[in-house]
């Protein structure tokens, strides 16, 4: 893989995460349902959902480069997929 080429795609995957974790800090606040620590909260979610888009970015790139097969991908994506959905209900 082109490491130094995948820097500004994994910087861009950054932003987006920090962007939706932001979003849901602000979404929290419109509707009066603040968490007790909203900034820990926000860097908590940033940082599970950064990790999770780097994985997905990652493992989009070694699927184009015929790293892995289209199957190993699809069950990648669905568990993290899984992954994604069970920490988002522990937050609730």
């Amino acid at each position: 893989m082109d490491w130094p080429g995948l820097i500004p795609l994994l910087f861009l995957v950054w932003v987006f995460a920090a962007m939706i974790a932001i979003g849901e800090l602000a979404y929290s606040e419109r509707r009066g349902r603040l968490p007790a620590r909203p900034i820990l909260t926000a860097l908590q979610r940033w940082l599970v959902l950064g990790g999770l888009f780097t994985l997905g970015t990652l493992l989009n790139v070694a699927h184009g480069q015929e790293l892995m097969a289209t199957w190993q991908l699809v069950a990648i994506v669905i568990l993290m997929m899984g992954a994604g959905y069970a920490l988002s209900l522990r937050k609730a």
